[in-house]
């Protein structure tokens, strides 16, 4: 071992001994400053992540994410059909009017069909609904209907699983027709018309409706994407969220839901948030048990895990600086770095119960501990940080920014264990 090293271990091991409490104050102040960005570190659970950056098609994605945005949440009604329409016609005016939304869907934009549907239809289609139609009459139309479906259908199986969502919802459409005109014959008091009744025989169902007509679907997409902004997305849905419960006590018989990108990611990151402090206890109670079983003591598992849980804040702080948030590598780097780090304390007390059992004094077994054994462990920390930082060559996000905290991690928590550790053994 060389001279200076020797040096720099009696001189610490001294300064250790005169001021440990003057040290610990300092790397208290230090921990509560990392804390408090550590507190502010967020989940992202975003799988666009696991992409590589300059993958062209990758590009072409985020653009368009970024541009026009993703269906992110979406809510489901459920219910009779009279009272899903009238929770919808309540709250989707109140989702669009959020400054957050891009657009709210939950109907066709049937002003846009009236005017512009004979444009797109297809030349084939344009001659079969000429033939629908030729008789203008309620009974003609449905005649009409008829024989063209059986014309079209009953012996082509591949043009009915081609056409069975456009059929599905103009039968939706033809029900709703009926119910409309039966309810006027019949003098029932609803508030709709004839035109309604003819809109939704020639367009179809307007709502978003399941086949039994059971459930209603409202796709709302937010400015804010998964890639670009998931602060933004995760405040859309809670608001989203806020105005729906509104809502929903004004229609009891209606069931409400949510799903989505967005709502799934939100859960996603509660739960990945939970499940990575849990796992972390875990192995922080584990590791203390098997400390204290094989150093017959609970003192010295403390002192040893101490340093380490410094060194991971310190951690936890810094990648708020780095990156602003955990995505679904670096999520888990709190149990990474416990299992890592901890060899560092272990090899360090060991060393330290040794010299003193041999009759060192405390100064000598304090530098025999730093400038022997901790040249060592300081060795293999680098080489490990290093082998971590290799992986920022990557061209996924995640796996980048889980090379730069593992690496930064192990730094970290070898810092704080040489800086704290000699004065916790004082």
């Amino acid at each position: 071992m060389r001279t200076e090293e020797k040096r720099w271990a009696v001189a610490y091991a001294k300064l250790s001994i005169r001021r440990p409490v003057w040290i610990l104050l300092g790397g208290v102040v230090v921990t509560l400053v990392a804390l408090v960005f550590a507190s502010r570190l967020e989940m992202r659970m975003n799988w666009t992540d696991l992409l590589p950056e300059t993958n062209p098609i990758v590009r072409s994605y985020r653009e368009v994410q970024t541009r026009f945005g993703d269906p992110s949440v979406v809510i489901a009604l459920e219910g009779d059909r009279t009272a899903m329409v009238a929770m919808a016609g309540e709250l989707v005016p109140k989702l669009e009017a959020l400054s957050s939304m891009y657009n709210v869907q939950a109907k066709l934009p049937e002003e846009f069909f009236r005017h512009h549907a004979l444009v797109n239809i297809k030349p084939d289609l344009f001659k079969r609904s000429l033939r629908m139609f030729s008789d203008p009459s309620l009974v003609g139309t449905f005649r009409g209907m008829n024989d063209d479906y059986a014309r079209e259908y009953t012996e082509s199986e591949s043009n009915l699983k081609r056409d069975e969502v456009e059929i599905a919802r103009s039968l939706l459409g033809l029900t709703r027709s009926l119910e409309i005109l039966r309810n006027r014959f019949a003098g029932a008091e609803e508030d709709t018309s004839i035109a309604e009744a003819a809109d939704a025989m020639a367009l179809g169902e307007p709502w978003m409706l399941s086949l039994d007509r059971r459930m209603l679907l409202i796709s709302c997409t937010p400015k804010a994407n998964m890639y670009s902004d998931i602060e933004g997305l995760l405040a859309a849905v809670s608001e989203i969220e806020e105005v729906t419960a509104g809502v929903a006590p004004l229609h009891p018989a209606v069931k409400v839901g949510f799903t989505g990108i967005g709502k799934i990611g939100q859960d996603e990151m509660n739960t990945v948030n939970l499940f990575s402090w849990l796992m972390t206890l875990a192995a922080l109670i584990l590791i203390f048990l098997l400390l204290a079983r094989s150093f017959n003591g609970w003192l010295i598992p403390i002192i040893a895990l101490t340093p380490l849980v410094i060194g991971i804040i310190w951690t936890m702080g810094l990648l708020d600086l780095m990156f602003g948030g955990l995505n679904i590598f670096t999520s888990l780097m709190m149990v990474v770095l416990l299992g890592l780090g901890i060899d560092f304390s272990i090899h360090l007390i060991s060393r330290f119960r040794e010299e003193t059992a041999l009759g060192g004094d405390l100064p000598t077994s304090l530098a025999r501990m730093l400038g022997a054994t901790g040249t060592a462990v300081i060795t293999g920390a680098l080489t490990t940080a290093l082998a971590f930082l290799t992986l920022m060559t990557a061209e996924t996000r995640g796996i980048f920014q889980f090379g730069a905290a593992a690496g930064t991690g192990i730094l970290m928590t070898l810092i704080a264990v040489f800086l704290f550790l000699p004065p916790l053994l004082v």
